[in-house]
């Protein structure tokens, strides 16, 4: 089961759940305030976007899932709070993408991404400036330096964009891939 944490009150949280249950995964919300021990059953975690702005006080999550081995992906404010927990910096974007398509550019092995660039939905206020020790910086836009980061050891990824919005063109194959790890499937890009 890939358990998707809700950080606010958004539908993206229950649109990521039927998009998962499309692709054949077990998928379901829990709030942010669930604790690790309540979580033990799931294969993954998706941190989705929220309204809110990150700061160091903002809502988060039981800091103790992210020492459960499990892979985990941060979409637009959970990437954000990846790089808050473990160590990188965040901070208001100099250039703000409010609802648009943009093309990713890829310049580094990647987990979860195709390795020529796609059009991705952005939505952002804030950014990732420095990614987290063990962390390196998959994709980038014209506009967002770490628009993708991945550490392929721990299997934490986080996405500035939204993959769940239609506006990501091969959004639907990036949860496809996310789920086939939290699978242990291995392949990644190269499964069906």
């Amino acid at each position: 089961m890939i358990a998707v944490i809700k950080l606010d009150t958004e539908v993206n949280a229950e649109l990521i759940v039927s998009k998962f249950q499309a692709l054949g995964f077990n998928s379901k919300v829990y709030p942010h305030s669930a604790k690790a021990g309540d979580l033990k059953g799931a294969e993954g975690f998706i941190l989705n976007g929220s309204a809110y702005r990150i700061t160091p006080d903002s809502i988060g999550i039981d800091k103790t899932i992210y020492q459960l081995g499990k892979p985990i992906m941060g979409i637009c404010y959970g990437h954000q709070m990846i790089a808050r927990d473990l160590g990188g910096q965040y901070g208001e974007s100099p250039t703000k993408t409010f609802r648009s398509s943009v093309k990713l550019q890829i310049h580094n092995q990647s987990d979860i991404l195709q390795p020529k660039g796609e059009m991705v939905y952005f939505d952002h206020n804030d950014e990732v400036k420095q990614v987290p020790e063990g962390f390196l910086i998959t994709a980038q836009t014209e506009r967002c330096k770490v628009a993708v980061m991945e550490n392929h050891t721990r299997r934490i990824y986080g996405l500035q964009f939204h993959p769940e919005n239609e506006g990501t063109i091969n959004g639907d194959r990036i949860l496809q891939t996310f789920g086939n790890i939290t699978q242990g499937d291995l392949c990644y890009l190269n499964c069906k």
